[in-house]
């Protein structure tokens, strides 16, 4: 259990580092040009 938990919050870390960025970019990008 003290493994499994470490391993998902890590994991759950990258995935939301890796998920932001890009969907950032597309929304920013949409709202500039129709701004």
């Amino acid at each position: 259990m003290t493994t499994g938990t470490p391993d998902r919050q890590t994991v759950t870390s990258d995935w939301l580092a890796i998920d932001p960025p890009p969907i950032d970019g597309v929304r920013i990008k949409e709202i500039r040009p129709v701004a």
